[in-house]
């Protein structure tokens, strides 16, 4: 698969939030309960929001494949990998890989030490694949529901 990387822009958010509802809902339900996805990846999502306008000023990547998005993640300044979404039909094709090493590469730039995430339950086997161990669990409460999350870390250099 043909994988071009690229600085996340305000136009591609609406489209970021599709799919990263479509992941949630496609990829995340073999983890989690429909109670969970509902309160995790509604049905409305206000785009405009904080989270959401944070890609634009992180270190933001989207993923495309023949001019189409399969995939977008960030990073803070501080290491903090906050969202790492790609399409489900893009699962296995190289586009979470290209997008971390794209990070790290951020992160040794800036002479990071290490770097962290929260991760779902689904996407932790792809975490510790880059070297990540989970340093403990947490629940995050979304809407009065309780969605496991796992802390995660991995030393650099």
């Amino acid at each position: 698969m043909d994988i071009q990387l690229r600085k996340c822009e305000a136009k591609d958010i609406p489209l970021l939030v599709e799919l990263f509802r479509s992941t949630v809902w496609t990829i995340n339900a073999q983890d989690y309960t429909q109670e969970q996805l509902e309160a995790w990846a509604p049905d409305s999502i206000d785009w405009s929001a904080s989270s959401w306008q944070s890609l634009l000023s992180t270190n933001s990547y989207v993923a495309t494949h023949a001019d189409k998005i399969v995939g977008f993640a960030n990073m803070t300044n501080q290491g903090y990998i906050d969202f790492f979404y790609v399409d489900h039909r893009s699962i296995r094709k190289g586009v979470g890989h290209a997008l971390y090493t794209a990070l790290e590469n951020v992160a040794s730039e800036k002479g990071l030490t290490k770097l962290t995430t929260e991760s779902s339950i689904t996407a932790r086997p792809f975490f510790e694949k880059q070297g990540f161990t989970v340093i403990k669990k947490r629940e995050v409460k979304r809407k009065q529901i309780f969605i496991e999350r796992l802390v995660m870390e991995k030393a650099l250099g």
